[in-house]
């Protein structure tokens, strides 16, 4: 069973997938970043991710999701991003964070890597 987000009164089915994702911006100590993550889970509406990187609710990045190979070269999916969840991840240091999609939704059709 997929789990589900609730984003302004509307439920958006999130799905298990590892996709690049290009993410900048600047860390809670004001150090400027720019990292190729892989998505633990993405929506319409947002994304999961780890990184090492110091990240804090509330903070806005920069995040591109490169087209995939066959789509049209302005198939780049950009947009900021406000951090909306930081737990601990499963490395040392490591952290899960989830970011919510502030100028766009994310319209490309995926299928879940999920076992389960």
């Amino acid at each position: 069973m997929s789990a589900l987000e609730q984003t302004g009164g509307r439920v958006q089915k999130r799905v298990a997938v590892g996709l690049a994702i290009q993410v900048s911006g600047k860390e809670a100590d004001g150090t400027p970043f720019e990292d190729t993550v892989h998505s633990g889970n993405v929506s319409r509406t947002g994304a999961s991710f780890t990184t090492l990187r110091g990240l804090e609710v509330g903070m806005e990045v920069d995040v591109v999701i490169p087209r995939r190979p066959g789509e049209r070269e302005d198939a780049d999916f950009a947009t900021r991003a406000r951090i909306v969840r930081v737990q601990p991840g499963s490395a040392e240091r490591e952290l899960l964070i989830g970011m919510q999609f502030l100028d766009r939704r994310f319209h490309r059709v995926f299928v879940s890597e999920s076992t389960s």
